[in-house]
Order: C-alpha cells, then structure tokens, then sequence
C-alpha cells in the first residue's frame, strides 16, 4: 500500500487517492489497512499545520496583501481534509468491522447534535442536526429508525437479517451494533454520537435500497427519475447498473425521492420532509397507518435536521425505559448567579447548558428524562460559563447531591460531626452570603460529612462557626477558611 512520500500537498493527494483505490479492492489485510490510514492521517494533520503557520507568519509580515496567498493556503487544507474523508469514507465501506480509534475518526462534528440552529414548525419543539456530508438522509432516517424500535430491537434485527448485502461483514457488524442496542438500550445516544457505528448504518441503507431497485419491476421509472435527479451527472451513457451505482452508492450522494420512497416502504418508516430551502414545500414520502411513526425531517442549507414533536423532551421511547436523572446542588448564589448542568446523555450535550431551578436559596434542582440505564456524565457551570473545578459526576438516573466549586469564584465549608436523627446543621459567617444572623443549611453527604457552597472570592478572609438546627453554637473560636479544609466541631 503506497504512503505519504513527502511533505508536497501533490504527494500526500497521489498517495491518499492509490490508497482509495487500494481499499476498494479490498486487496489489503484490514491491520495493513488500519496502520497505513492512522500514519497517512498523521502525515496529513501534520501538513495542515505547517500551512496554517504558514498563513500566520504571512499574515503576520505581509498584512492584508497576503489574504490571496492565504485564501489558497486555506483551500490547500480543505483538498487535504476532503482527501482523507474520502478514505475514511472507502475504509466504512470497504471494510465495515475495522476498528478506528475514536481520537482518528476524521469527522470534525459528531453527526448528530442535538443543538436546535433553525426556526422550528409550530408544534415542534427540539431538533437533531444532522452533518451535511451528502448522507444526511440516510443519517436521519439510521437515528429515527433506531428510535422507534428501541423498545422492539429484535423486530428491526429480523429485519436486517432477511436483507441481501453484498458488502462482506456489514450485516453482521450492523446486527451486532443493534444487538448492542437490545441489551443495553441506554446506549442509544452513544450510537448516535459514534460516526463510524453511523457510517455502518448509513452503508447497509444504502445497500438495502439499491438492493430494492436494483430487483424492482419499475427500473425505467426509477432510471428515469434519477436523470432528471442528477443532471449534473454523465449518467446517459450508463446502464441502469451503473447509474444505481452512482446515485445511490456513493457516499456522500444525496438520497433522492426515488431512494427516500424504497426505504419507507422497506422499513415501514414513513417520512414528512418539511423544505426551508427556497420555496416552502412539505412533502409525505410512505403510507401512514394508525400504528406506524411518521419521521418528521426539515430540510435547510442542503441538509437534515430532524425535528420533534413540541411535548417530547427525549428521544421517543416506551415510558418504562425512561427515568429522571436528579441533579441536586448545594450552592448559595450570588446576585446574578444561576447554575446550569451539560452531559454527554441527551436531551443534555457539552454545547449549551440546562438550567437549574432554584428551590430555597440554597439548593438548586434539574429532573431530565433519560433512558434507564444511561451511564451518565456531567458537570455544572456558572451562568453556563464558568465551568466547576475537578472530575465530571457519573452515575445513572439517580444523582448523589453535588457541591460544585468554581476556582476563584467560591469556596466549599466541610464539617465532620455525627448529630442526633433529624437534626441537621448550619453554618454562619461574616462575608455574604453569610451572616451572623441566620445560618444557612450544609448538606449531609453521609452519615458524619456536611458540606456547603457559596459564593465567595476564595481569597477572602472567611470567617464561620456552625450551628445545630441554627440554634445550637458549638464550642470554641470562630473558624477561618482554608482551602481544603475540614472542621470538626464540638458542641458540648
């Protein structure tokens, strides 16, 4: 297999596009194909660099009058990352059980976000983005399909097991993601968010409609269709054959009504193409039936966002897979201050921030739905801005309470004392938020730790003294705050 020779842009795109070539014969052993990929990817990261730095001491010497040079700079880095999509894209295909490391799979956004960036419908209220890399159809239609047979995996696996692909190990690596699925549905989100898993999916739909219209009794209708669909494209001197090959194939080829129609009627997954390019249209591709899911996609700036009904806050499932996962925080808040939580399960992401609800002052509350059995991760920020120090929280649905600290911003009070059942205890200080005057409660985080968060410059002299019930003093001097520090009170 050829590889990088040199630091030209000419020679890394001659040796990425042999590779290609060599990928689609599959006359490579998958670790040859792994190991030539991840140096090539290597040797191109590093080629994008050196013309960034480049543009910059340009730009920095020359001013405005290199914005040309830099143009082509730039227009050079795309070529490069264009090439090596289209390898990753051949490697998808080519060889579907290949295991790419997560830190080289060469997508700059992950598929499927669940960021809202358009105007929504009346009656619809959240969306996913879907990338705009030409299989935003087929990406859509893979995460809806999954949605809707969460709860009836074993009916969508049948189904997948009575197709004919031609495409060694696909259906079996699309089976195992779904089987995935079946025991573990928390994982859906996961799915989601791994392109190559998507990329796999994405592939046997492909497969499965050309399939379809490679058999269908209406090929002059189809070939005729798909013409006037890609006018762009040299398809007049093409067998029906070939033009299948070339407009449904190919990744990165937008799907067609023609495509659209064989997928809902092979999955019974009718789909309402709502079109905000140009002239407003919707339009219903599939019968509706009383029992059958309707995917509802918006089409904008040539792709795909599908979009959801104004009532759902998660992903469409049966009830008794979805839970509340609590977050609760102690913090006592500045004025002006409101804390937000993101995570890695949906309906949270690490984009935008959910808010919490102040319940008393000092706690703060969130119940998001999430599939029973997520593993989840999240941490909390100020304002959505200033992120907590220390470790993300895991857990699943129910949550331990969260005392957050944000560097600079506040301090954490620790006490470790054993009280009497129902007795709880309170701090009191001299720098607001706290006073001597009324105390404010501290968590208990187990049966002899209790802990509290306030907004409080760490470097501040803090004064504080703790309370039983905030009526009880213990006994001694006042304490002073220390990072770090825990106090063991004495209250006889």
């Amino acid at each position: 297999m050829a590889a990088i020779g040199g630091p030209s842009l000419q020679t890394i795109e001659t040796s990425l596009a042999q590779f290609q070539q060599n990928v689609q014969k599959r006359s490579v052993s998958e670790e040859n194909v792994l190991r030539a990929y991840l140096s090539m990817q290597g040797r191109c990261k590093a080629m994008a660099e050196q013309i960034r730095k480049e543009s910059q001491s340009l730009l920095a010497s020359r001013g405005e009058s290199a914005l040309a040079v830099i143009a082509e700079k730039t227009h050079d880095i795309d070529r490069i990352e264009s090439a090596l999509k289209n390898c990753f894209h051949s490697i998808c295909t080519y060889y579907p059980t290949i295991n790419i490391p997560e830190e080289s799979k060469n997508v700059s956004r992950k598929m499927v976000s669940t960021r809202s960036p358009l105007r929504l419908p009346e009656g619809y209220g959240s969306c996913r983005e879907i990338s705009g890399d030409g299989n935003c159809f087929f990406t859509s239609f893979a995460v809806r399909l999954l949605e809707t047979h969460i709860d009836s995996m074993d009916a969508l696996i049948a189904q997948v097991r009575s197709k004919r692909v031609d495409v060694p190990g696909l259906q079996d690596a699309v089976e195992n993601i779904l089987i995935g699925l079946q025991h573990n549905p928390g994982m859906l989100e996961s799915v989601f968010q791994d392109n190559h898993k998507m990329y796999l999916l994405v592939r046997f739909l492909r497969e499965v409609a050309y399939q379809s219209m490679r058999s269908s009794p209406d090929r002059e209708i189809i070939q005729i269709q798909l013409m006037a669909d890609f006018p762009e494209k040299d398809l007049a001197s093409k067998d029906y054959e070939g033009i299948l090959q070339e407009c449904v194939m190919q990744m990165g080829t937008d799907a067609t009504e023609a495509v659209m129609g064989q997928l809902c009627s092979i999955f019974s997954l009718p789909v309402m193409v709502i079109n905000q390019d140009g002239a407003a249209y919707t339009r219903e591709i599939g019968s509706i039936s009383q029992t059958s899911t309707q995917a509802v996609l918006i089409r904008k700036d040539r792709h795909y966002f599908i979009a959801y009904e104004a009532d759902r806050v998660q992903v469409p499932v049966a009830q008794d897979r979805v839970g509340p996962m609590h977050v609760k925080v102690h913090y006592v808040a500045a004025a002006g201050e409101t804390l937000y939580v993101r995570g890695n399960i949906y309906p949270l992401n690490w984009e935008k921030g959910h808010r919490l609800e102040s319940v008393d002052g000092v706690t703060w509350e969130a119940k998001i739905p999430v599939l029973r059995g997520s593993e989840v991760e999240y941490k909390l920020l100020l304002n959505d801005q200033i992120w907590e120090d220390g470790e993300n929280h895991r857990g699943r649905c129910g949550m331990e309470p969260v005392v957050p600290r944000f560097s600079g911003k506040s301090v954490i009070v620790e006490a470790h004392c054993v009280l009497p059942e129902g007795k709880i205890l309170y701090v009191r200080g001299g720098k607001t938020p706290l006073t001597w005057d009324k105390g404010i409660p501290l968590y208990s985080m187990d049966q002899r730790t209790w802990q509290g968060s306030f907004s409080i410059a760490a470097d501040e002299r803090v004064e504080y003294k703790f309370l039983i019930d905030d009526a009880v003093w213990e006994i001694g001097e006042n304490h002073r705050w220390e990072e770090g520090k825990t106090v063991y009170p004495s209250f006889s």
